[in-house]
């Protein structure tokens, strides 16, 4: 997400300025997390604090009008703006996802993370060894990949110049479905 109260192109770019002349070589952009971003634009997710997000946090709040102040000074995507003065300073821009797919928010979280991809997708939860579904989703269903890889394509449409997928937030990617005691049986 953006840091506190950038409202401007200029205070985006100035954001990013003190990696000119460094020994940082990319700048690597969180696009969200599973089915949330931290871009508005977004037409595969749904925007982390959109103004119909449940349970709205101060933090939401607070984002929320950052992000339309921006897109009032047209500034719609965040990123765009960074990605294209990275470019002009001599670094690479690359965009992150994080890959799991949970069904509610970190109980610490700063804002809502209310998802929606799980709740409409029941069927593709991961199960406990007992078999209890559990809050996230499992790659082990091929909707899962699919929506996943939906979101990566979406950005790259931009002039990106890598992808990193962030695997090490919500490292569980499977559990005990069907898919998995089939393949593990073969």
């Amino acid at each position: 997400s953006l840091p506190w109260h950038i409202r401007t192109a200029d205070a985006l770019r100035e954001f990013v300025e003190g990696y000119r002349h460094s020994d940082f070589g990319m700048i690597m952009w969180g696009t969200g997390g599973g089915d949330l971003t931290f871009y508005p634009t977004t037409k595969v997710g749904r925007f982390y604090v959109s103004a119909d997000a449940p349970s709205p946090s101060a933090g939401d709040k607070r984002i929320l009008d950052d992000h339309n102040a921006l897109a009032e000074a047209g500034v719609p995507n965040p990123f765009e703006v960074v990605l294209k003065h990275c470019h002009e300073i001599g670094l690479e821009f690359h965009l992150y996802y994080r890959l799991a797919l949970a069904d509610c928010r970190h109980p610490v979280a700063s804002s809502s993370g209310e998802t929606f991809w799980l709740k409409q997708h029941p069927e593709c939860r991961m199960l406990a060894k007992d078999g209890t579904p559990m809050g996230l989703a499992s790659y082990a269903f091929p909707q899962v990949r699919e929506f996943m890889l939906s979101l990566i394509e979406e950005g790259m449409r931009y002039d990106i110049d890598g992808v990193n997928l962030c695997l090490i937030r919500g490292p569980e990617y499977f559990g005990y479905e069907q898919p998995i005691i089939d393949d593990f049986k073969k």
